[in-house]
């Protein structure tokens, strides 16, 4: 499997494939809105490398899946495949300058099942914020980051829409979230029953172990374990 990787990441590189194939799934690797970080974690694939392996871990056939924080399209897309025809993900991204690359790679699967697309910031209270475009796009966050690996940031403003109401809406079994620090404040409120499992990455170099640890415990007093943890990113599983 390693070797595999390495060859594949050697020849992607050699070559400066466009697309490749990651998890069964087609992606636009080279784009010019790519810092080169990003062309480089997609040939190794190690894009959101743990995000795949527990939303694989959690993900069956026919789950309604609700993921916020939906990046360049790729776990959506993953989700969409686990859950089958039967399913249906609904995948929201704040940050406006991956709306073409999201719907590109969409379009790179069209005989496969896609995502709905909501171009819109989730937020506890629905009120519009500043949201701050990172140079690297994936960093882009409800906070403003004063790391190098964000790089220079532009606040702007984009339509919000509260939490409460996506879950209502999508009514998910699967919560995938990946929202640099604003899962802090998103999932202290309470987690509908129907939610089954949650695939979170967290981020406690942005927001802080001790909110880390809180939210962790919040969620905890929700009954909901953590099942798998690999890094920053966790499972939890409610408990029957």
């Amino acid at each position: 499997m390693f070797m595999n990787t390495r060859m594949a990441y050697r020849w992607r590189k050699v070559f400066k494939l466009s697309v490749i194939r990651i998890d069964d799934v087609r992606i636009a690797a080279r784009r010019p809105e790519f810092v080169q970080s990003i062309t480089k974690s997609l040939y190794k694939e190690t894009y959101e490398t743990y995000e795949r392996v527990l939303l694989r871990a959690a993900v069956v056939p026919g789950d309604r899946v609700l993921e916020i924080g939906a990046g360049i399209g790729l776990t959506g897309l993953l989700a969409a495949r686990l859950a089958g025809p039967a399913g249906s993900v609904v995948s929201y991204e704040a940050n406006p300058a991956l709306k073409d690359v999201i719907q590109d790679n969409y379009a790179l699967n069209a005989d496969a099942p896609r995502p709905e697309l909501r171009m819109k910031m989730i937020t506890a209270d629905g009120d519009s914020k500043p949201f701050h475009v990172a140079e690297n796009l994936l960093s882009s966050s409800l906070y403003q980051r004063f790391d190098a690996v964000a790089g220079a940031q532009t606040a702007i403003e984009v339509p919000s829409q509260t939490f409460a109401d996506a879950l209502a809406e999508v009514r998910p079994d699967i919560l995938a979230m990946d929202v640099e620090g604003a899962e802090a404040d998103l999932l202290t409120s309470p987690v509908p029953e129907g939610v089954r499992a949650m695939v979170v990455e967290l981020h406690p170099h942005v927001i802080g172990a001790e909110r880390t640890e809180a939210l962790l415990a919040s969620l905890t007093a929700q009954g909901f374990t953590m099942e798998m943890r690999m890094r920053k990113n966790v499972l939890l599983r409610r408990q029957e």
